[in-house]
């Protein structure tokens, strides 16, 4: 069970998107909202797949 009220609005998100860039620019390429994580606050993907890095 998730409680629903705590999402961020898209304003916000975007806001935060934004902010995260500029942070990180140095060390990111893309900073995205998505809808996977349930439990973390945020997650570190590399930009190759694992079929690729092999």
């Amino acid at each position: 069970d998730h409680d629903t009220t705590d999402k961020l609005t898209e304003a916000d998100a975007n806001l935060l998107t934004a902010w995260l860039s500029l942070q990180l620019e140095a060390s990111v390429t893309k900073v995205e909202v998505t809808n996977r994580l349930h439990d973390s606050p945020a997650v570190v993907t590399d930009h190759e797949s694992a079929s690729v890095r092999r």
